[in-house]
């Protein structure tokens, strides 16, 4: 009997080895892709694209929203949303709100888009899109702080696999949430 149970824990403990190294391998092959992507975004000179997400709440309807972005050659950004609008070009920001005509919130662009935006406008709606960290290498620390979308915790990479048409899926967990980032892996993008 004391075989038995020797025999079963044994069992168990190479099983949970195996997930274990699994789950290790998962996560490291999503930080090469990571880090690939890294590379890819800051090797473009000039991109747009169009970003969007499904924030869940409890007690809310799924509400999918959208950022457009552009970056182009000497540090120039354009990200706007459904309300607003920020734009920066050689030493200038600026912040423009649909809803308000004929004005606008100006300040010193230094080359840290998302820096500047928080300064102007805060931690709202409008954020630093994760691209365009990459491309100003702002590292992996600054690319996962602005995945976060100025709504979830700090992430942690839970897993990695394989979708449709050469992609794969990233999964990060918060505290409060989660996200799953899709990745080409012909282009990184």
């Amino acid at each position: 009997m004391t075989g038995k149970i020797l025999l079963t824990a044994l069992c168990a403990s190479v099983a949970m080895r195996t997930i274990a190294g699994t789950e290790d391998s998962e996560i490291q092959r999503a930080r090469e892709t990571l880090e690939a992507s890294a590379k890819a975004y800051r090797e473009v000179a000039a991109l747009r694209d169009r970003l969007s997400y499904t924030v869940t709440a409890p007690g809310a309807e799924k509400e999918t929203k959208m950022e457009e972005y552009v970056f182009g050659p000497y540090g120039s950004v354009l990200v706007k949303n459904a309300l607003l609008q920020a734009v920066a070009v050689d030493s200038q920001f600026y912040l423009t709100q649909s809803d308000v005509p004929n004005r606008y919130v100006t300040a010193f662009y230094d080359g840290d888009f998302g820096a500047v935006l928080r300064q102007v406008a805060g931690n709202g709606s409008l954020f630093e899109p994760p691209p365009l960290a990459l491309h100003q290498d702002k590292g992996m620390d600054g690319f996962l702080k602005t995945l976060r979308f100025n709504l979830l915790a700090p992430l942690k990479i839970a897993g990695f696999h394989e979708v449709a048409n050469g992609s794969v899926e990233i999964r990060f967990v918060a505290s409060n949430g989660e996200l799953r980032l899709i990745i080409d892996q012909k282009t990184h993008f």
